[in-house]
């Protein structure tokens, strides 16, 4: 084989992968429609009255059943509980957005990457899609929490929204890859090129 040729494979290669480490799938929840992906769901409900719960699909996406809850189809902090959605991947993937329905202006929520509190947003923020920083990579699971319920002007203001989508890509192929691959074709031609020499 000629050196032309293994250069032309390895490039091939290399371009095959760059192409793949970009694709992003979208996972969308708002059809109500157990939801099926390289994914499964858990929850979680810790409070005074919650003691038990299981996940909700619906038309605007998924969300957490306390036991007892008067609203099973959202994640909310109602009755004086926080309710959890878990999203646990089979494989490392890069999470680049998570989409929510319902949420309004006193809506807030904390996001977990990986078991860990990663931050909390609201209530307020505007952002939806929201964005996850691209420096996170190898996520194998994610949670969202309802915060609390607030008193404003007598009104108590709980949480409540469901989750509608979430984007994940593939986690980045680091350059060193590349790199080795590149290495390894060229060895293969000096390699090549000694034997038939």
């Amino acid at each position: 084989m000629k050196i032309s040729h293994i250069a032309g494979a390895a490039a091939f290669m290399v371009t095959g992968f760059v192409s793949a480490a970009g694709a992003a799938t979208t996972y969308d929840f708002t059809g109500g429609a157990n939801p099926a992906g390289p994914f499964s769901l858990g929850c979680q409900a810790t409070g005074l009255l919650n003691v038990d719960c299981e996940v909700t699909y619906n038309a605007e996406g998924l969300g957490v059943k306390g036991i007892p809850d008067l609203q099973p189809g959202e994640i909310d902090n109602w009755p004086k509980s926080q309710e959890t959605l878990w999203v646990n991947f089979d494989y490392d993937v890069r999470l680049v957005d998570v989409t929510l329905r319902m949420f309004d202006y006193n809506d807030d929520f904390e996001l977990f990457i990986n078991g860990s509190m990663d931050s909390s947003y609201g209530p307020g923020i505007s952002d939806n899609p929201y964005t996850i920083s691209p420096d996170i990579n190898f996520v194998n699971s994610f949670g969202i929490r309802a915060s609390s319920s607030s008193i404003v002007d007598g009104l108590i203001l709980k949480d409540n929204f469901t989750l509608a989508s979430f984007k994940v890509a593939p986690v980045p192929v680091p350059a060193a890859g590349f790199l080795l691959i590149g290495a390894m074709a060229a060895l293969g031609a000096v390699g090549r090129r000694r034997k038939a020499g």
